[in-house]
C-alpha cells in the first residue's frame, strides 16, 4: 500500500487490493486455517502444528501459481508473516496457563442449583 500510494494517488489502493487478493488470497486463507487447526489442537490437547511448519507451508502456498511469473508474493509473504511467528508461540503457553489456573481453582467453582417452576 505505501508503494502504491508513493507511485500514485489513492485510487492506486484499490487495484493494490485487488492485487493482493488475486495473489495472496489462498496464502490468506491457508495461514487462517493453519492457525485455526492450531488453536484447535492446543485446546483439546494434542499434539499441534508447529508455527514454523505454519509458516513453511503458508510460504509454499504464496508460490502457487504465481512464483512462475515473479518472486514477489512469496517475499512479501515470507516477510509480512514474520510478526506472526511469535503470536503463533503465544497460542501455546496462553492455553498452559488457562489450563494451570483452571486447574488450580476447580474444587472452588460454584456449582448450579436448578430449581423447579413455581408458576
Amino acid at each position: 500500500m505505501p508503494l502504491a500510494l508513493l507511485v500514485a494517488d489513492s485510487s492506486a489502493f484499490d487495484i493494490w487490493v485487488m492485487g493482493s487478493l488475486w495473489s495472496t488470497g489462498l496464502t490468506h486463507l491457508v495461514f487462517a486455517a493453519l492457525c485455526v487447526m492450531r488453536a484447535r489442537q492446543l485446546v483439546a490437547g494434542r499434539p499441534a502444528l508447529s508455527p514454523r511448519r505454519i509458516y513453511v507451508v503458508t510460504l509454499i502456498t504464496s508460490c502457487v501459481p504465481f512464483v512462475v511469473l515473479y518472486a514477489i508474493p512469496p517475499t512479501l509473504v515470507a516477510l509480512t508473516a514474520l510478526p506472526f511467528v511469535p503470536m503463533l508461540h503465544a497460542m501455546e503457553r496462553v492455553v498452559g496457563r488457562e489450563r494451570a489456573e483452571l486447574d488450580a481453582v476447580a474444587g472452588n467453582l460454584p456449582h448450579a442449583i436448578a430449581l423447579p417452576d413455581r408458576a
